[in-house]
């Protein structure tokens, strides 16, 4: 059975997936998307340069819906060490300019994940609240699935 092409979810690109030719030339990246059919992206690294995002997909005739960004870490560690994430108001603030309507973050350290405390302060976290029609997201099934983790007993050793 074909179902009908509306009811099909429309794709959707995460540029992180082509972060080196997106740096290299955003506007050449988003046309390219945008000739073989595209019409939504996700952004990354949207943070400091809304503006120039906001021209470049304006430009290709693309949409960003969704984007990543760190919202649930006080620091991101890299190859050339930890830097500060931004606060979550500029986070949201940067979102809206573009026309994010969804920031989900990309990556909660495994370890956070582990303990009940850890999950407690990623659920417990105080995010402003977004700018209209921009919500963050922390996926349910991720919490879920850490507090069942968290709440385990420790097995015991076998024999």
């Amino acid at each position: 059975m074909t179902l009908p092409a509306a009811s099909l979810p429309e794709a959707s690109v995460q540029l992180y997936s082509l972060a080196g030719e997106f740096t290299a030339d955003m506007p050449g990246s988003l046309d390219k998307l945008a000739a073989i059919g595209l019409r939504k992206v996700e952004a990354f690294d949207f943070v400091g340069r809304p503006d120039e995002i906001r021209a470049a997909l304006d430009a290709s005739g693309l949409a960003s819906p969704t984007g990543h960004a760190p919202l649930l870490t006080d620091e991101l560690w890299t190859p050339d060490g930890s830097i500060p994430t931004p606060a979550p108001e500029v986070v949201f603030e940067a979102a809206a300019q573009i026309g994010i309507q969804t920031v989900i973050d990309p990556f909660v350290a495994p370890e956070r994940w582990l303990t009940e405390e850890g999950v407690a302060d990623i659920a417990e976290r105080r995010l402003p609240q977004p700018r209209a029609g921009v919500r963050g997201e922390l996926r349910r099934a991720e919490r879920v699935r850490a507090l069942r983790v968290a709440r385990r007993p420790a097995r015991a050793a076998r024999a």
